[in-house]
């Protein structure tokens, strides 16, 4: 997950992009959630599709476990929602 993440890290570099919103779905949940966690001034959102990032070891110490009801409960935890 870190290569990944670090690769996305370039791609967002390439395109100057800062400020923006993640999507993750699957695997790409755990991605999207490692590069939150080493960049997170670069991002302004996370959206996590079908994806259980918080069942990693490393992500559970440094974010603290939750369980699927907390993410899924609308307003939960500061987490937005839309449709």
């Amino acid at each position: 997950m870190e290569t990944f993440a670090e690769d996305l890290f370039n791609v967002a570099e390439a395109l100057n992009l800062d400020g923006f919103t993640l999507v993750g779905h699957s695997m790409g949940g755990a991605t999207v959630t490692q590069f939150a966690l080493d960049y997170q001034d670069r991002i302004k959102g996370l959206v996590l599709l079908n994806s259980t990032p918080a069942e990693r070891p490393d992500v559970e110490e440094r974010v603290g476990r939750r369980t699927e009801r907390e993410f899924t409960q609308p307003g939960a935890a500061g987490w937005r929602y839309g449709v």
